[in-house]
């Protein structure tokens, strides 16, 4: 990713480099406790700041201080399930990310938790995962996702 004049990347650890000298900015390295779910696959929202999900908890990092903003912590809320989507925002810094236990969360811009969606379980032998990014269609008020 790509923002002001970083590039930014989100795997296991997320790094800030100067897009133009290649020096580090920021880094945040893993702590790679227990969970399988520690990919920090991030996005980043209308106000600059990147917003992932690490091992059941939701952050956002400002990208011109380097500061955490905001924490969604509730792990019994992902108790049980993995998330390795990567979140998609809309206009309003509405922020949309699927599970492995097929169900699709939204959180608002102060990363309280909107709503969730929980897919039916077909009876067969593995539940639907949401891996796959979600898309917004604003123009329709419609999210897509993949299973």
């Amino acid at each position: 990713m790509a923002y002001q004049n970083q590039v930014i990347y989100t795997g296991l650890d997320i790094f800030a480099f100067d897009a133009q000298t290649g020096d580090t900015l920021f880094k945040r390295l893993c702590n790679c406790g227990g969970r399988q779910d520690r990919f920090v696959n991030g996005a980043i929202n209308y106000k600059g700041e990147l917003v992932f999900y690490d091992e059941g908890r939701l952050f956002k990092l400002d990208l011109s201080s380097y500061e955490l903003t905001g924490q969604f912590a509730d792990i019994v809320t992902f108790e049980g399930d993995l998330v390795l989507s990567t979140p998609a925002i809309d206009s309003n810094n509405n922020i949309y990310f699927g599970s492995e236990a097929g169900i699709l969360y939204s959180f608002d811009d102060n990363l309280a938790l909107r709503w969730r969606f929980e897919l039916p379980n077909p009876q067969v032998l593995e539940a639907p995962h949401i891996r796959s990014s979600v898309a917004i269609d604003e123009s329709r008020d419609t999210l897509y996702f993949g299973t």
